[in-house]
């Protein structure tokens, strides 16, 4: 149980770690690329899609920190997993 609490600190450093509106800015330059690609011809279209590309590049970090926060939490899944099989087969 002592490695799940450890992971649990672990995770939330990550997640304190991260900016504001990181999801929704994701979202914002998904949605950007995908709508702007249709008329990549304009100089303005692909300055915007530029840019958004490059919000991602400039991410790469945050997406590091989601990574290993993912990590972690399926480290965690599987401790639980195991400690709730281990006490079943105990109280059989």
């Amino acid at each position: 149980m002592l490695s799940s609490n450890n992971s649990l600190r672990q995770t939330t450093k990550f997640n304190n770690n991260l900016p504001i509106n990181f999801a929704s800015n994701i979202n914002d330059h998904i949605n950007n690329i995908s709508e702007k690609s249709y008329t990549f011809s304009g100089k303005l279209n692909q300055d915007d899609i530029l840019s958004s590309f490059q919000w991602f590049y400039n991410h790469k970090e945050d997406f590091l920190i989601l990574y290993y926060c993912q990590n972690q939490m399926n480290s965690i899944y599987i401790i639980i997993a195991l400690n709730l099989v281990e006490n079943n087969y105990q109280n059989s």
